[in-house]
Protein backbone atom coordinates (compact mmCIF):
# COMPACT_ATOMS: atom_id res chain seq x y z
CA UNK A 1 0.00 0.00 0.00
CA UNK A 2 1.09 3.76 -1.01
CA UNK A 3 0.35 6.22 1.52
CA UNK A 4 0.94 10.06 2.05
CA UNK A 5 -0.40 10.12 5.26
CA UNK A 6 1.57 10.89 8.72
CA UNK A 7 2.86 7.98 10.86
CA UNK A 8 -0.21 9.79 13.05
CA UNK A 9 -3.02 8.79 10.38
CA UNK A 10 -1.89 4.84 9.99
CA UNK A 11 -2.46 1.99 12.55
CA UNK A 12 0.99 1.16 13.54
CA UNK A 13 2.29 -2.95 13.46
CA UNK A 14 5.29 -4.14 14.43
CA UNK A 15 5.27 -6.80 12.42
CA UNK A 16 4.48 -4.44 9.20
CA UNK A 17 7.25 -3.15 7.17
CA UNK A 18 7.10 0.26 6.30
CA UNK A 19 9.43 1.78 3.61
CA UNK A 20 9.49 5.91 3.97
CA UNK A 21 10.78 8.15 1.72
CA UNK A 22 11.51 11.71 2.15
CA UNK A 23 12.28 14.66 -0.35
CA UNK A 24 13.68 18.37 0.52
CA UNK A 25 9.94 20.10 1.60
CA UNK A 26 10.96 22.96 -1.24
CA UNK A 27 11.12 20.15 -3.87
CA UNK A 28 7.59 18.41 -2.48
CA UNK A 29 6.00 22.29 -2.98
CA UNK A 30 7.28 22.55 -7.30
CA UNK A 31 5.95 18.81 -7.70
CA UNK A 32 2.75 19.55 -6.17
CA UNK A 33 2.51 22.81 -7.90
CA UNK A 34 3.10 21.10 -11.00
CA UNK A 35 -0.24 18.67 -10.40
CA UNK A 36 -2.26 21.15 -8.41
CA UNK A 37 -1.96 23.59 -11.38
CA UNK A 38 -2.66 21.39 -14.14
CA UNK A 39 -5.94 19.37 -12.56
CA UNK A 40 -8.32 18.81 -15.43
CA UNK A 41 -11.45 20.03 -14.72
CA UNK A 42 -12.83 16.46 -14.14
CA UNK A 43 -10.28 15.93 -11.65
CA UNK A 44 -11.22 19.97 -9.95
CA UNK A 45 -15.21 18.56 -10.07
CA UNK A 46 -14.54 15.25 -8.53
CA UNK A 47 -12.65 17.62 -5.46
CA UNK A 48 -15.09 20.42 -4.72
CA UNK A 49 -17.97 17.60 -4.80
CA UNK A 50 -16.61 16.66 -1.99
CA UNK A 51 -16.99 19.80 -0.34
CA UNK A 52 -18.88 18.82 1.98
CA UNK A 53 -16.98 16.31 3.85
CA UNK A 54 -13.61 18.11 3.37
CA UNK A 55 -15.34 21.39 5.31
CA UNK A 56 -14.69 23.70 2.37
CA UNK A 57 -14.53 24.35 -1.39
CA UNK A 58 -11.51 22.86 -3.32
CA UNK A 59 -9.87 26.06 -4.31
CA UNK A 60 -8.78 26.31 -7.72
CA UNK A 61 -5.02 26.97 -8.41
CA UNK A 62 -3.89 30.56 -8.21
CA UNK A 63 -2.49 31.89 -11.29
CA UNK A 64 0.83 32.56 -10.06
CA UNK A 65 3.58 29.89 -8.61
CA UNK A 66 4.29 32.46 -5.62
CA UNK A 67 0.93 33.36 -4.55
CA UNK A 68 0.50 29.01 -4.63
CA UNK A 69 3.73 28.96 -2.27
CA UNK A 70 2.97 31.85 -0.13
CA UNK A 71 -0.21 30.21 1.04
CA UNK A 72 1.32 26.89 1.10
CA UNK A 73 3.89 27.50 3.86
CA UNK A 74 1.41 29.77 5.80
CA UNK A 75 -2.13 27.96 5.60
CA UNK A 76 -3.33 24.55 6.67
CA UNK A 77 -6.58 22.84 5.83
CA UNK A 78 -6.81 21.79 8.58
CA UNK A 79 -7.16 23.36 11.90
CA UNK A 80 -4.01 22.37 13.73
CA UNK A 81 -1.55 22.70 11.05
CA UNK A 82 -0.26 25.92 9.39
CA UNK A 83 0.89 24.84 6.02
CA UNK A 84 0.48 22.65 3.01
CA UNK A 85 -2.98 24.18 1.65
CA UNK A 86 -5.01 23.00 -0.21
CA UNK A 87 -3.63 19.68 1.18
CA UNK A 88 -1.87 18.24 3.83
CA UNK A 89 1.09 19.12 5.80
CA UNK A 90 4.25 17.29 3.96
CA UNK A 91 6.44 18.77 6.64
CA UNK A 92 4.24 17.59 9.29
CA UNK A 93 4.50 13.60 7.44
CA UNK A 94 8.20 13.77 6.99
CA UNK A 95 8.32 14.68 10.88
CA UNK A 96 6.22 12.16 11.74
CA UNK A 97 7.78 9.12 10.30
CA UNK A 98 11.31 10.91 11.38
CA UNK A 99 10.67 10.68 15.31
CA UNK A 100 10.26 7.23 15.36
CA UNK A 101 13.67 6.32 12.49
CA UNK A 102 14.62 4.05 15.43
CA UNK A 103 12.29 1.50 14.62
CA UNK A 104 13.69 -1.30 12.70
CA UNK A 105 10.99 -2.10 10.56
CA UNK A 106 11.02 2.05 9.23
CA UNK A 107 14.03 2.64 6.64
CA UNK A 108 14.27 5.80 5.17
CA UNK A 109 14.74 6.59 1.61
CA UNK A 110 16.00 10.20 0.46
CA UNK A 111 14.79 11.21 -3.17
CA UNK A 112 18.29 12.47 -4.12
CA UNK A 113 19.88 9.33 -3.09
CA UNK A 114 17.81 7.29 -4.66
CA UNK A 115 18.35 9.39 -7.83
CA UNK A 116 21.62 9.62 -7.42
CA UNK A 117 22.31 5.95 -7.06
CA UNK A 118 18.78 3.61 -7.95
CA UNK A 119 20.63 0.40 -7.93
CA UNK A 120 21.64 0.40 -4.68
CA UNK A 121 18.39 1.68 -4.00
CA UNK A 122 16.41 -1.25 -5.26
CA UNK A 123 19.23 -3.60 -3.78
CA UNK A 124 18.56 -1.93 -0.01
CA UNK A 125 14.93 -2.15 -0.73
CA UNK A 126 14.72 -5.89 -1.52
CA UNK A 127 16.85 -6.30 1.42
CA UNK A 128 14.71 -5.16 3.94
CA UNK A 129 11.83 -6.59 1.85
CA UNK A 130 13.82 -10.78 2.01
CA UNK A 131 13.56 -10.21 -1.55
CA UNK A 132 16.65 -12.04 -3.08
CA UNK A 133 18.11 -9.70 -6.14
CA UNK A 134 21.17 -9.52 -7.75
CA UNK A 135 23.11 -6.88 -9.35
CA UNK A 136 21.86 -7.32 -13.41
CA UNK A 137 18.25 -7.16 -11.54
CA UNK A 138 18.38 -4.36 -9.95
CA UNK A 139 19.91 -2.54 -12.97
CA UNK A 140 17.33 -3.66 -15.10
CA UNK A 141 14.69 -2.46 -12.90
CA UNK A 142 16.58 0.91 -12.38
CA UNK A 143 15.94 1.11 -16.00
CA UNK A 144 12.52 0.49 -15.73
CA UNK A 145 11.71 2.89 -12.95
CA UNK A 146 13.86 5.92 -14.36
CA UNK A 147 12.08 8.79 -15.18
CA UNK A 148 12.44 8.95 -18.57
CA UNK A 149 10.87 5.30 -19.08
CA UNK A 150 8.23 5.92 -17.10
CA UNK A 151 7.41 9.51 -18.40
CA UNK A 152 7.62 7.94 -22.01
CA UNK A 153 5.43 4.81 -20.34
CA UNK A 154 2.62 6.82 -18.28
CA UNK A 155 -0.04 4.41 -19.26
CA UNK A 156 1.57 2.08 -17.60
CA UNK A 157 2.53 3.71 -14.43
CA UNK A 158 -0.43 5.84 -13.57
CA UNK A 159 -3.89 4.05 -12.80
CA UNK A 160 -5.87 7.28 -14.15
CA UNK A 161 -4.39 6.72 -17.31
CA UNK A 162 -3.10 10.58 -16.34
CA UNK A 163 -6.93 11.76 -16.93
CA UNK A 164 -6.83 13.93 -13.11
CA UNK A 165 -4.31 15.97 -15.43
CA UNK A 166 -4.30 18.09 -18.88
CA UNK A 167 -1.52 16.64 -20.48
CA UNK A 168 -2.25 13.59 -19.00
CA UNK A 169 0.58 11.45 -18.32
CA UNK A 170 3.18 13.58 -19.42
CA UNK A 171 2.40 16.72 -17.18
CA UNK A 172 2.26 14.33 -14.30
CA UNK A 173 6.18 12.69 -15.27
CA UNK A 174 7.24 16.79 -14.73
CA UNK A 175 10.74 17.08 -14.28
CA UNK A 176 12.02 14.76 -11.92
CA UNK A 177 14.78 17.57 -10.66
CA UNK A 178 15.02 18.83 -7.48
CA UNK A 179 16.35 23.00 -7.21
CA UNK A 180 14.22 24.10 -9.32
CA UNK A 181 12.90 26.38 -6.21
CA UNK A 182 16.02 28.47 -6.45
CA UNK A 183 15.11 30.38 -9.48
CA UNK A 184 10.99 30.88 -9.19
CA UNK A 185 10.15 31.60 -5.50
CA UNK A 186 10.91 34.62 -4.03
CA UNK A 187 13.14 35.43 -1.35
CA UNK A 188 9.77 36.67 1.06
CA UNK A 189 8.11 33.32 0.09
CA UNK A 190 11.45 31.45 0.83
CA UNK A 191 11.70 33.29 4.53
CA UNK A 192 7.93 31.86 4.82
CA UNK A 193 8.71 28.36 3.72
CA UNK A 194 11.89 28.61 6.15
CA UNK A 195 9.62 29.54 8.78
CA UNK A 196 7.07 26.72 8.22
CA UNK A 197 9.77 24.14 8.63
CA UNK A 198 11.48 25.60 11.40
CA UNK A 199 7.80 25.31 13.31
CA UNK A 200 7.24 22.15 11.85
CA UNK A 201 10.48 20.24 11.75
CA UNK A 202 13.18 19.51 14.16
CA UNK A 203 16.42 20.90 12.93
CA UNK A 204 18.21 16.96 12.54
CA UNK A 205 14.87 16.34 10.54
CA UNK A 206 14.73 19.13 8.29
CA UNK A 207 18.46 19.06 8.02
CA UNK A 208 18.01 15.50 6.19
CA UNK A 209 14.98 16.06 4.36
CA UNK A 210 17.01 18.92 2.56
CA UNK A 211 20.19 16.53 2.38
CA UNK A 212 20.13 13.37 2.42
CA UNK A 213 22.89 11.18 3.30
CA UNK A 214 23.16 9.06 6.13
CA UNK A 215 20.54 9.73 8.92
CA UNK A 216 21.22 11.67 12.39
Amino acid sequence: MKTHLALDGIPYNEKVKYVVVCRDGCDIAMSFWNHYSNYSEGALARLQARSPELGREFPVAPAELNTFWHDWSTRGWFDWQQDGWPMWSELHVMQSWFDFRHLPNIPFFHYADMLADTPRAIREIADFLGIAIDDGRANAIAEIVSFDNMKANSDKFLSSGGRLWVGGGDTFFNKGTNGRWRDEISAENLALYDQAADRVMSPECRRWTETGGPLP
